[in-house]
């Protein structure tokens, strides 16, 4: 599981969704890095799809919640069961 591999220990909101930070940390290397909805984790190939009171993750084809100190909160399908597609989600989280 995800939360295996990473830990999310912190949220910088800075008001506006698009440019919050969630502070994650890779356990295998104990790296700590900051991370923007559309960026991805390298080491774990994780996408952070969004950044608000937690962090939604795009991860192993599946979409993945997990709160502060990375307590899961939810699992819910993605691509290929009826849900919105990773890029769709991207599409509809921009401001025009």
């Amino acid at each position: 599981p995800l939360t295996t591999l990473i830990r999310v220990k912190g949220i910088m909101d800075f008001g506006d969704p698009k440019s919050n930070e969630a502070i994650i940390e890779i356990i295998k290397s104990s790296n700590t890095k900051s991370f923007r909805a559309g960026e991805t984790i390298q080491d774990v190939g994780a996408v952070v799809v969004t950044v608000d009171n937690g962090v939604t993750f795009s991860y192993d084809g599946k979409s993945i919640r997990l709160n502060v100190n990375s307590e899961e909160s939810a699992e819910l399908p993605f691509a290929g069961s009826g849900s919105q597609t990773l890029s769709d989600t991207q599409k509809a989280k921009q401001i025009p």
